[in-house]
């Protein structure tokens, strides 16, 4: 027999027997899933920024005191600096953009503190929702899970609902548990 003979027969059999093998496998399951709407209202999501919210809060309201006091500073020099003695006058000059420059130090400060902590917890929330999304599945039998970039998926495969569900019940069952944990 020939190579060309061996290589259709070959190909015969194995189309022949395609059907047979997919009808003993089960259906694909597929499912869709809204990590956007996991990530921000989750119980856990809620505490990270409640948590980001204690944490930075007294170094906010420092910078907001900061401002407010650069602007009375800032309002005394244009309304009462022709009136001050030169010496008055270059002295608050000096100081407003001294404490100017202390502003813009801490408020870049705060923003680098503020991002650095909001990417950890952003990571540590992502990690609990993509456990919670495979755990679901794997539980529900499903095959595939979509996330972002879907165009358009039919409700009866959306199992956020579900996953929510989940991270609640997990959320609850931890209990006195660390937060950092």
């Amino acid at each position: 027999m020939s190579n060309s003979t061996r290589l259709l027969i070959a190909l015969v059999t194995v189309l022949a027997a395609a059907p047979a093998m997919a009808a003993e496998q089960a259906p694909l399951r597929i499912a869709a899933v809204d990590l956007a709407t996991l990530m921000e209202q989750s119980p856990f999501a809620v505490e990270v920024s409640e948590r980001l919210r204690s944490e930075f809060g007294p170094r906010q309201q420092e910078l907001t005191a900061m401002q407010q006091e650069l602007q009375a500073m800032d309002t005394r020099l244009n309304t009462q600096g022709e009136f001050m003695s030169e010496t008055d006058r270059v002295a608050l000059e000096r100081e407003l953009a001294r404490q100017g420059r202390q502003f813009q130090l801490r408020t870049t400060e705060y923003q680098e503190d503020a991002n650095r902590r909001n990417g950890e917890e952003v990571q540590r929330l992502q990690n609990i929702i993509v456990q919670a999304v495979r755990d679901y599945a794997e539980a529900q039998g499903f095959d595939l899970v979509l996330a972002d970039g879907i165009v358009y998926h039919a409700a009866r495969i959306d199992i956020t609902q579900g996953v929510m569900e989940l991270i609640r019940e997990r959320y609850r069952a931890r209990g006195a548990a660390p937060a950092g944990g």
